[in-house]
């Protein structure tokens, strides 16, 4: 901005406010995704949580055995309710947790009374290793959360 505004090309970016506006707008919002280059290949290849099929499969297991009552299991089944910070924190996982044990008891009647339950556990592990995977090879778009925090 300070060359388009100040510099050489000064003159040549004769914008409209409106257009600053834009093009400041623009760069804001482009700046998390594209912190570097934006063809550099990665290796390892980035993680994509929402691609995982078996993460998705195995999550959409115990909804259909646990969920189906009252939701459609893919309804509920959704990656990126994956609160990749707090996994046991995913919307999926903390709905249907009985209040008393940690959970938002939004389910009636109460899909895991408590964070023993084998299919609570079976989720949250593959949560878990859904969000290992993602910090360990993080898309584009995490790597400048990566700098902030200081690295995971």
């Amino acid at each position: 901005m300070q060359v388009l505004r100040d510099g050489a090309c000064s003159k040549r970016a004769n914008l409209s406010d409106e257009q600053w506006y834009r093009l400041v707008t623009w760069i804001d919002a482009n700046a998390p995704y594209h912190d570097g280059f934006v063809n550099k290949r990665w290796e390892p290849p980035p993680y994509g949580l929402p691609n995982d099929r078996e993460l998705h499969a195995g999550i959409a297991a115990v909804h259909a055995r646990r969920c189906a009552s009252c939701h459609n299991p893919d309804d509920v089944t959704r990656t990126d309710w994956i609160d990749l910070e707090q996994p046991r924190q995913s919307l999926f996982l903390a709905s249907p947790l009985a209040k008393g044990s940690g959970g938002r008891g939004n389910c009636q009647p109460t899909v895991y009374k408590d964070t023993t339950d084998v299919d609570y556990q079976a989720v949250l592990s593959l949560v878990e290793a859904g969000a290992q995977k993602a910090w360990a090879h993080p898309r584009r778009d995490l790597r400048p959360l990566l700098t902030a925090a200081g690295s995971r």
